[in-house]
């Protein structure tokens, strides 16, 4: 999500001549997010190789939670973030980069909640998988045709990749001989401000402007992103209201550790962020 960039004109050149979009994911469905799931076979095994909301993005904490819940929702076989580390220094006391996560504490506490939902299983994958079809004389006339070959994605065929909020989503690798079947029609996730996931256990709104919401409500793992603007929430045993912060904008998450879910006996895990950045660093608003 938003790679440094080099300023137009010029060469990459970290030390000096960089700039980050500083900008919020949760206000812009399904942006990265989405793009991958476009990408996915289906029917395959499904890996992200690497996956970062890199420094100083004022909002970096939501990335890894949103990445964990969207794979586990969209049953993807693998995340992994870039990177923990670029050196033998694994404690550092300052920000060292980037991509470099180990000196980040707003994103690290909640990596007991990406395992809880993702590996643990707590968020449960899409009921219904959509599929783009793509029979190979199709992906043939494509791919000729195509000024890039990574555009050979769903949305391509006609599938738009912000259905992967409501439902799975993938290419469907066919013999010339199948016939294509027709989408979904009757609902609308393309273009909503509020989208629920088929499961409802995830719900992404944009409904207010600038003001995006990421959360998810299971039994054992609750989970929020972005922006509260004042608004009460309520995750199904976890109360949410007067969330502050810096930006406006904090990432809050919940895991029962031993217990049989959250409203039951046993320790719960709480982690809240806002951002965070090196003492004294100064960041430079360029505009745009």
């Amino acid at each position: 999500w938003h790679h440094p960039e080099s300023p137009k004109g010029r060469s990459w050149d970290k030390t000096s001549a960089w700039f980050v979009r500083n900008e919020a994911l949760v206000n812009q469905p399904t942006g990265t997010l989405g793009r991958l799931a476009s990408r996915r076979v289906a029917g395959m095994a499904y890996t992200v190789s690497e996956y970062e909301h890199p420094e100083p993005n004022q909002f970096g904490a939501e990335g890894l939670p949103m990445l964990a819940a969207f794979a586990a929702f969209q049953d993807w076989a693998g995340v992994f973030s870039f990177a923990h580390t670029h050196d033998t220094n694994y404690e550092p006391d300052f920000m060292t980069g980037f991509f470099c996560m180990k000196a980040s504490p707003h994103k690290l506490v909640h990596m007991p909640a990406c395992v809880a939902m993702f590996r643990r299983g707590d968020v449960a994958p899409a009921k219904q998988m959509l599929r783009a079809r793509l029979t190979r004389s199709r992906e043939r006339q494509l791919l000729r045709n195509l000024p890039d070959p990574t555009k050979l994605v769903t949305d391509t065929l006609g599938l738009d990749s912000r259905w992967a909020l409501r439902h799975g989503i993938g290419l469907d690798l066919l013999k010339d001989t199948a016939e294509p079947e027709p989408l979904v029609s009757g609902e609308s996730a393309v273009g909503a401000k509020r989208v629920v996931s088929d499961t409802g256990q995830m719900v992404w709104d944009t409904s207010r402007s600038g003001r995006g919401i990421f959360t998810i409500s299971t039994p054992r793992t609750q989970l929020f992103t972005g922006f509260a603007d004042g608004r009460r929430l309520n995750l199904a045993g976890l109360e949410l209201a007067a969330i502050e912060s810096r930006t406006g904008a904090a990432t809050i998450s919940a895991v029962c550790i031993d217990g049989r879910d959250l409203r039951s006996p046993g320790r719960v895990l709480i982690a809240a962020s806002g951002t965070a950045q090196n003492t004294d660093a100064v960041l430079e608003d360029l505009g745009g």
